[in-house]
């Protein structure tokens, strides 16, 4: 599904003509660069800034994108947090080992390092909190 199905739009209705105007380079900088972080031309991507406007009824097919670019944003934060420097550098330290500890429930656990995940699961149970922290 293209992004007019995603507007309502029925493109069998008639030809797309040419719309033109005048605006300032920093404009056109910017709607090109509004366009590429969605994936768009610039001319689809004006396109379907009207087409949200005129349909401004109901939350518009740019704002969904504007939701999820946010998503994507905040997870790829949340990730660069996990695979800091710090956890790279012990999983290559860990990395191929098996390591043996006793998780939080007191159960012996044996892991093998294969990803990043693995190191992290085996700093997190490298300690226990007591019941004063």
């Amino acid at each position: 599904m293209n992004s007019l199905d995603e507007a309502n739009v029925d493109s069998n209705q008639e030809p797309k003509i040419t719309i033109a105007f005048r605006g300032y380079g920093w404009l056109k900088s910017r709607l090109a660069e509004k366009a590429t972080a969605m994936g768009f031309s610039v001319s689809e991507y004006c396109e379907l800034r009207f087409i949200d406007d005129v349909n401004s009824e109901s939350p518009s097919y740019l704002e969904k994108l504007d939701h999820l670019n946010d998503q994507i944003a905040k997870l790829g934060e949340k990730l660069s947090f996990y695979e800091a420097s710090k956890l790279q550098e012990h999983f290559k330290r860990l990395r191929g080992k098996e390591i043996h500890f006793v998780d939080v429930d007191g159960n012996e656990v044996n892991v093998v390092v294969n990803t990043m995940q693995d190191a992290y699961k085996i700093l997190v149970h490298s300690f226990q909190i007591g019941e004063n922290i």
